[in-house]
Protein backbone atom coordinates (compact mmCIF):
# COMPACT_ATOMS: atom_id res chain seq x y z
CA UNK A 1 0.00 0.00 0.00
CA UNK A 2 1.34 3.41 -0.98
CA UNK A 3 2.43 5.54 2.00
CA UNK A 4 0.95 9.00 2.56
CA UNK A 5 4.40 10.59 2.27
CA UNK A 6 5.02 8.76 -1.00
CA UNK A 7 1.71 9.94 -2.42
CA UNK A 8 2.42 13.56 -1.44
CA UNK A 9 5.84 13.45 -3.10
CA UNK A 10 4.37 11.98 -6.27
CA UNK A 11 1.61 14.58 -6.32
CA UNK A 12 4.13 17.40 -5.91
CA UNK A 13 6.17 16.03 -8.81
CA UNK A 14 3.09 15.91 -11.02
CA UNK A 15 2.08 19.46 -10.05
CA UNK A 16 5.59 20.73 -10.83
CA UNK A 17 5.50 19.05 -14.23
CA UNK A 18 2.15 20.64 -15.07
CA UNK A 19 3.09 24.08 -13.71
CA UNK A 20 6.31 24.15 -15.74
CA UNK A 21 4.29 24.02 -18.97
CA UNK A 22 2.04 27.12 -19.17
CA UNK A 23 0.82 26.11 -22.65
CA UNK A 24 -0.40 22.75 -21.39
CA UNK A 25 1.19 19.32 -21.25
CA UNK A 26 0.00 15.83 -22.14
CA UNK A 27 -0.13 12.75 -19.95
CA UNK A 28 2.95 11.14 -21.53
CA UNK A 29 5.12 14.20 -20.87
CA UNK A 30 3.80 14.64 -17.32
CA UNK A 31 4.67 11.01 -16.59
CA UNK A 32 8.15 11.44 -18.09
CA UNK A 33 8.85 14.69 -16.21
CA UNK A 34 7.55 13.17 -12.98
CA UNK A 35 9.41 9.88 -13.45
CA UNK A 36 6.18 8.01 -12.79
CA UNK A 37 4.17 5.42 -14.68
CA UNK A 38 1.32 6.64 -16.87
CA UNK A 39 -1.20 4.83 -14.70
CA UNK A 40 0.04 6.52 -11.51
CA UNK A 41 0.29 9.90 -13.23
CA UNK A 42 -3.23 9.65 -14.63
CA UNK A 43 -4.63 8.71 -11.23
CA UNK A 44 -2.98 11.74 -9.61
CA UNK A 45 -4.03 14.05 -12.43
CA UNK A 46 -7.64 12.89 -12.14
CA UNK A 47 -7.60 13.71 -8.44
CA UNK A 48 -6.06 17.13 -9.07
CA UNK A 49 -8.71 17.88 -11.71
CA UNK A 50 -11.46 16.76 -9.32
CA UNK A 51 -10.08 19.11 -6.65
CA UNK A 52 -9.91 22.02 -9.10
CA UNK A 53 -6.12 22.37 -8.88
CA UNK A 54 -5.53 21.30 -12.48
CA UNK A 55 -7.65 21.91 -15.59
CA UNK A 56 -7.94 19.33 -18.37
CA UNK A 57 -8.65 20.33 -21.97
CA UNK A 58 -10.94 17.72 -23.49
CA UNK A 59 -9.94 18.62 -27.06
CA UNK A 60 -6.15 18.78 -26.75
CA UNK A 61 -5.91 16.29 -23.85
CA UNK A 62 -3.48 18.63 -22.13
CA UNK A 63 -3.31 19.66 -18.48
CA UNK A 64 -2.67 23.10 -17.01
CA UNK A 65 -2.69 24.62 -13.54
CA UNK A 66 -6.16 26.08 -13.02
CA UNK A 67 -6.81 29.78 -12.58
CA UNK A 68 -8.63 29.00 -9.37
CA UNK A 69 -5.50 27.38 -7.96
CA UNK A 70 -3.41 30.29 -9.20
CA UNK A 71 -5.64 32.74 -7.36
CA UNK A 72 -5.57 30.73 -4.13
CA UNK A 73 -1.80 30.28 -4.18
CA UNK A 74 -1.28 33.94 -4.98
CA UNK A 75 -3.22 34.95 -1.89
CA UNK A 76 -1.38 32.54 0.38
CA UNK A 77 2.24 32.90 -0.68
CA UNK A 78 4.48 35.34 1.19
CA UNK A 79 8.02 36.67 0.89
CA UNK A 80 9.86 36.24 -2.39
CA UNK A 81 6.97 34.49 -4.12
CA UNK A 82 5.84 34.80 -7.71
CA UNK A 83 2.97 37.05 -6.73
CA UNK A 84 5.23 39.12 -4.50
CA UNK A 85 7.50 39.88 -7.46
CA UNK A 86 4.52 40.64 -9.65
CA UNK A 87 2.77 42.89 -7.15
CA UNK A 88 5.97 44.88 -6.67
CA UNK A 89 6.26 45.51 -10.41
CA UNK A 90 2.57 46.41 -10.71
CA UNK A 91 2.72 48.82 -7.76
CA UNK A 92 5.75 50.55 -9.25
CA UNK A 93 4.10 50.80 -12.67
CA UNK A 94 0.92 52.20 -11.13
CA UNK A 95 2.91 54.76 -9.12
CA UNK A 96 4.94 55.84 -12.15
CA UNK A 97 1.99 56.21 -14.50
CA UNK A 98 -0.67 57.15 -11.92
CA UNK A 99 -2.96 54.59 -13.58
CA UNK A 100 -4.35 51.15 -12.77
CA UNK A 101 -1.90 48.40 -13.74
CA UNK A 102 -2.57 44.74 -14.48
CA UNK A 103 -1.18 41.43 -15.69
CA UNK A 104 -2.88 39.08 -18.18
CA UNK A 105 -2.62 35.54 -19.50
CA UNK A 106 -3.86 34.31 -22.86
CA UNK A 107 -6.42 31.56 -22.34
CA UNK A 108 -7.63 30.92 -25.87
CA UNK A 109 -9.81 32.49 -27.09
CA UNK A 110 -9.78 35.15 -24.34
CA UNK A 111 -7.34 37.10 -22.25
CA UNK A 112 -7.61 36.64 -18.50
CA UNK A 113 -6.71 39.31 -15.94
CA UNK A 114 -5.01 37.55 -13.03
CA UNK A 115 -3.56 40.48 -11.08
CA UNK A 116 -4.08 44.23 -10.87
CA UNK A 117 -3.06 47.27 -8.85
CA UNK A 118 -5.47 50.17 -8.51
CA UNK A 119 -4.45 53.61 -9.69
CA UNK A 120 -3.97 56.42 -7.16
CA UNK A 121 -6.06 59.00 -9.03
CA UNK A 122 -9.57 59.87 -7.83
CA UNK A 123 -10.88 59.01 -11.29
CA UNK A 124 -9.29 55.68 -12.18
CA UNK A 125 -10.17 52.42 -13.85
CA UNK A 126 -12.48 50.46 -11.58
CA UNK A 127 -10.99 47.42 -9.86
CA UNK A 128 -12.97 44.31 -10.72
CA UNK A 129 -12.66 40.77 -9.37
CA UNK A 130 -9.85 38.56 -10.71
CA UNK A 131 -9.39 36.25 -12.44
CA UNK A 132 -11.74 37.51 -15.18
CA UNK A 133 -11.94 36.89 -18.93
CA UNK A 134 -12.03 39.64 -21.54
CA UNK A 135 -12.24 39.62 -25.36
CA UNK A 136 -9.01 39.73 -27.33
CA UNK A 137 -10.54 42.07 -29.91
CA UNK A 138 -11.12 45.10 -27.69
CA UNK A 139 -8.25 44.88 -25.20
CA UNK A 140 -4.68 46.16 -25.42
CA UNK A 141 -3.29 42.85 -24.18
CA UNK A 142 -5.43 40.95 -26.69
CA UNK A 143 -3.74 42.90 -29.46
CA UNK A 144 -0.35 42.23 -27.91
CA UNK A 145 -0.94 38.48 -27.78
CA UNK A 146 -2.37 38.26 -31.30
CA UNK A 147 0.41 40.42 -32.74
CA UNK A 148 2.70 37.46 -32.04
CA UNK A 149 0.24 34.80 -33.25
CA UNK A 150 0.31 33.11 -36.65
CA UNK A 151 -2.08 35.18 -38.85
CA UNK A 152 -3.97 32.15 -40.16
CA UNK A 153 -4.67 31.00 -36.61
CA UNK A 154 -6.33 34.26 -35.61
CA UNK A 155 -9.48 33.73 -37.66
CA UNK A 156 -9.50 30.01 -36.90
CA UNK A 157 -9.15 30.18 -33.12
CA UNK A 158 -10.47 33.62 -32.21
CA UNK A 159 -12.86 34.33 -35.09
CA UNK A 160 -15.93 32.79 -33.43
CA UNK A 161 -15.64 35.36 -30.60
CA UNK A 162 -15.50 38.37 -32.94
CA UNK A 163 -18.26 40.82 -31.85
CA UNK A 164 -20.44 40.57 -34.96
CA UNK A 165 -22.99 38.00 -36.05
CA UNK A 166 -22.73 39.12 -39.68
CA UNK A 167 -20.31 36.84 -41.56
CA UNK A 168 -19.14 39.54 -43.97
CA UNK A 169 -18.61 42.10 -41.21
CA UNK A 170 -16.73 39.50 -39.17
CA UNK A 171 -14.44 38.58 -42.08
CA UNK A 172 -13.66 42.21 -42.92
CA UNK A 173 -13.25 43.14 -39.26
CA UNK A 174 -10.78 40.33 -38.59
CA UNK A 175 -8.85 41.20 -41.75
CA UNK A 176 -8.63 44.86 -40.72
CA UNK A 177 -7.68 43.91 -37.16
CA UNK A 178 -4.93 41.55 -38.35
CA UNK A 179 -3.48 44.17 -40.69
CA UNK A 180 -2.88 46.48 -37.71
CA UNK A 181 -0.93 43.92 -35.69
CA UNK A 182 2.37 44.47 -37.47
CA UNK A 183 2.38 48.02 -36.10
CA UNK A 184 1.84 46.63 -32.59
CA UNK A 185 4.78 44.26 -33.03
CA UNK A 186 7.05 46.97 -34.38
CA UNK A 187 6.32 49.60 -31.72
CA UNK A 188 6.31 47.12 -28.85
CA UNK A 189 2.93 48.04 -27.38
CA UNK A 190 -0.78 48.30 -28.16
CA UNK A 191 -3.13 51.20 -27.43
CA UNK A 192 -6.93 50.94 -27.28
CA UNK A 193 -9.33 53.81 -26.71
CA UNK A 194 -13.05 53.50 -25.93
CA UNK A 195 -13.31 49.88 -27.09
CA UNK A 196 -13.79 47.65 -24.06
CA UNK A 197 -15.70 50.46 -22.40
CA UNK A 198 -16.63 53.97 -23.52
CA UNK A 199 -14.36 56.54 -21.89
CA UNK A 200 -11.70 53.97 -20.95
CA UNK A 201 -8.30 53.43 -22.56
CA UNK A 202 -5.40 51.03 -22.03
CA UNK A 203 -1.84 50.35 -23.12
CA UNK A 204 -0.46 46.79 -23.18
CA UNK A 205 3.04 45.38 -23.70
CA UNK A 206 4.31 41.80 -24.07
CA UNK A 207 6.16 39.81 -21.44
CA UNK A 208 8.43 37.32 -23.18
CA UNK A 209 9.69 33.88 -22.29
CA UNK A 210 12.36 33.37 -24.92
CA UNK A 211 10.73 34.14 -28.28
CA UNK A 212 7.23 33.48 -26.99
CA UNK A 213 4.86 36.06 -25.52
CA UNK A 214 4.03 34.34 -22.27
CA UNK A 215 2.07 37.14 -20.56
CA UNK A 216 1.12 40.78 -21.06
CA UNK A 217 1.25 43.85 -18.83
CA UNK A 218 -1.14 46.79 -19.07
CA UNK A 219 -2.22 50.10 -17.63
CA UNK A 220 -5.74 51.48 -17.94
CA UNK A 221 -7.57 54.66 -17.12
CA UNK A 222 -9.92 57.34 -18.43
CA UNK A 223 -9.44 58.24 -22.09
CA UNK A 224 -9.06 61.94 -21.36
CA UNK A 225 -5.71 61.18 -19.67
CA UNK A 226 -4.44 58.97 -22.52
CA UNK A 227 -3.70 61.89 -24.82
CA UNK A 228 -1.50 61.67 -27.92
CA UNK A 229 1.12 63.73 -26.10
CA UNK A 230 1.13 61.46 -23.03
CA UNK A 231 0.86 58.01 -24.68
CA UNK A 232 4.58 57.68 -25.61
CA UNK A 233 5.61 58.35 -22.02
CA UNK A 234 3.04 55.91 -20.64
CA UNK A 235 3.94 53.26 -23.22
CA UNK A 236 7.64 53.57 -22.33
CA UNK A 237 6.84 52.85 -18.67
CA UNK A 238 4.69 49.84 -19.54
CA UNK A 239 7.39 48.42 -21.83
CA UNK A 240 10.06 49.01 -19.19
CA UNK A 241 8.03 47.08 -16.59
CA UNK A 242 7.23 44.36 -19.13
CA UNK A 243 10.95 44.00 -19.84
CA UNK A 244 11.61 43.66 -16.10
CA UNK A 245 9.01 40.90 -15.86
CA UNK A 246 10.48 39.22 -18.95
CA UNK A 247 13.83 39.09 -17.18
CA UNK A 248 12.22 37.52 -14.11
CA UNK A 249 10.48 34.96 -16.31
CA UNK A 250 13.74 34.08 -18.04
CA UNK A 251 15.48 33.31 -14.74
CA UNK A 252 12.48 31.36 -13.45
CA UNK A 253 11.37 33.84 -10.80
CA UNK A 254 7.89 34.15 -12.34
CA UNK A 255 5.83 31.33 -13.80
CA UNK A 256 2.09 31.18 -14.19
CA UNK A 257 -0.25 28.81 -15.93
CA UNK A 258 -3.88 29.06 -16.95
CA UNK A 259 -6.77 26.69 -17.40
Amino acid sequence: MESQDGLVRRTVRVMRAVASNPDGVGLTDVARLSALSKATTLRILNELVAEGWVAANGETHKYRVSLGMLDVVGRLLDGESTFDHLRRVLRHLSDETQETAGFDLLVQPHVVVVAQEGGPQLISQAIRPVPRSQPVWVTATGRVFLAHEEPERIAQIYGPTYPSSNARERTLGIKRFTSELEGVRNQGYALVRNELEEGASAIGAPVFNGDRVAYALWIGGPTFRFTDARVPELAAEVMRSAHELSTLVQVGEIQFAAN
